[in-house]
């Protein structure tokens, strides 16, 4: 499965993959979202007037309170942050240090960025059988339950 990601503001992309040294989760957000929730989130003079390495730790801190994932019932702690800023889309990376070889049910709730009006949060768990989605909305309180049974 190809994903493509667009420069728009309403939806952010999260990703729960392997990688060569075990599992992460890879948000990809427009960076018009990060400059506007940001803004909110520690006020807008703070959030310009920064340097990119505070913002990006202002970011990561963000994401990873606004983001839960429950693995099999386990509440998995989120890794050492890895942020990539860009002038439209931005990402961060964090490594799933505990996420368990097999699983069968992955909780999500992750309500950041929806200060935009009509956002949507999507997420992708790629699991042994296939790429697996969640789609998390005002609508559903940003939260899902996806079952599967990775091999």
């Amino acid at each position: 499965m190809a994903q493509a990601f667009a420069h728009n503001s309403s939806l952010t992309f999260y990703s729960i993959k392997p990688e060569d040294h075990g599992w992460a989760l890879t948000v990809n957000l427009a960076q018009a979202s990060v400059d506007s929730s940001l803004s909110r989130e520690v006020g807008e003079t703070r959030w310009q007037s920064a340097d990119g390495e505070k913002q990006s730790e202002w970011l990561a801190r963000y994401v990873a309170e606004t983001t839960t994932l429950t693995i099999d019932g386990h509440r998995q702690e989120l890794g050492e942050p890895d942020v990539h800023m860009g002038s439209h889309e931005t990402q961060v990376r964090f490594a799933l240090p505990d996420w368990p070889e097999s699983s069968h049910q992955l909780e999500v709730y992750i309500p950041g960025f929806s200060n935009h009006p009509n956002h949507h949060n999507v997420v992708y768990w790629s699991t042994g059988r296939g790429t697996v989605k969640a789609v998390l909305s005002e609508r559903n309180d940003y939260r899902a339950v996806v079952n599967t049974t990775m091999e």
